[in-house]
C-alpha cells in the first residue's frame, strides 16, 4: 500500500514538473507583440524570458559558448508560437560584449503593414541565454504606401460589412475597430450577423493592429478622446446605421 501511495506521489510531482516547464514556455503573443511595437524592453524581456529561462549553454569546441542550439530553439519557438511574428538570426554571438550577445530580427506584419525590430540576447558560456536590448530598424516602406494600404484594408472590411442588406436589426451588431495613436478604437463598424463572422472579425483584428503598428512606426498624433460606443444597430433604406 505504501509502495502505491510512493508511485502516486511520484507521478504527480512528475506531472506538476512538467505542466510548470509548460507554463515557462507558454508566452503572451499579444503582449510581447505590443512590446515590440512600442519598445517596451521589460515586456519584451518578460515574455522572452519564458522561452530561454531553461536554455543552458553546452559549450564545444566548435561552439565555444554553447548557445548556437539554443538560440536556433529560441528563433522556431517564436515563429511557431506568435503568427504575426516573424524571428530571424541575424548573428549568433558577433556582438564582442562581455558576455557576447547575438541578435534577432523581427517583423511583424498586419495587413501589409509591416514593423521591424531587432533584439540583442545575451548568450554567455556559463548562463542560460538573457534579453539584453531592442533596437528600431529602418523601414522598407513610405508613410504614404503604409497609408494607402490602411485605406485598401479597410475599404475591403467596409465592402464585406455592406454585402447584406439590412432589413433586420436583430441580424446585425456592431465592432470596435481601427487604433487611436492615443489609446482606445478608432471606430465602430456594423456587421450582418449572416455573414462569416469569424474571417470579418479576424479582418477587423488584423486592420486594427496595423493601424496600431502605423501610428507607432510614423510617429502619428490624435486626440484622447473617447471613440463614442454605439448602443445598437439600425436599418434604414437597406443600410445598417449604428445608433447611439
Amino acid at each position: 500500500m505504501k509502495n502505491i501511495f510512493r508511485i502516486l506521489i511520484f507521478s504527480l510531482v512528475a506531472l506538476t514538473s512538467c505542466e510548470k516547464n509548460d507554463e515557462k514556455a507558454d508566452i503572451n503573443c499579444e503582449s510581447l507583440t505590443q512590446g515590440l511595437i512600442s519598445m517596451e524592453s521589460d515586456v519584451v524581456s518578460t515574455e522572452l524570458e519564458k522561452l530561454t529561462v531553461d536554455l543552458s549553454p553546452n559549450p564545444n569546441a566548435e561552439d565555444q559558448y554553447g548557445h548556437s542550439e539554443n538560440i536556433e530553439l529560441l528563433v522556431s519557438e517564436l515563429n511557431q508560437q506568435c503568427e504575426n511574428l516573424q524571428a530571424e538570426l541575424a548573428c549568433y554571438a558577433c556582438i564582442k560584449t562581455y558576455p557576447p550577445q547575438s541578435t534577432l530580427l523581427i517583423s511583424i506584419n498586419s495587413s501589409g503593414i509591416i514593423i521591424k525590430r531587432v533584439i540583442d540576447i545575451s548568450t554567455p558560456k556559463d548562463d542560460v541565454m538573457k534579453y539584453a536590448d531592442i533596437h528600431k530598424l529602418d523601414s522598407e516602406t513610405t508613410k504614404e504606401q503604409d497609408a494607402a494600404m490602411l485605406e485598401e484594408r479597410y475599404a475591403e472590411i467596409l465592402t464585406l460589412s455592406q454585402s447584406v442588406n439590412c432589413d433586420n436589426p436583430d441580424d446585425w451588431t456592431f465592432t470596435a475597430i481601427g487604433s487611436k495613436a492615443c489609446g482606445g478604437p478608432a471606430n465602430y463598424i456594423a456587421y450582418s450577423k449572416k455573414i462569416d463572422t469569424t474571417a470579418f472579425l479576424n479582418l477587423v483584428e488584423e486592420f486594427t493592429l496595423a493601424q496600431a503598428i502605423y501610428n507607432v512606426k510614423w510617429g502619428i498624433m490624435s486626440d484622447c478622446t473617447v471613440t463614442p460606443k454605439p448602443v445598437g444597430v439600425d436599418c434604414k433604406d437597406g443600410k445598417a446605421i449604428l445608433i447611439y
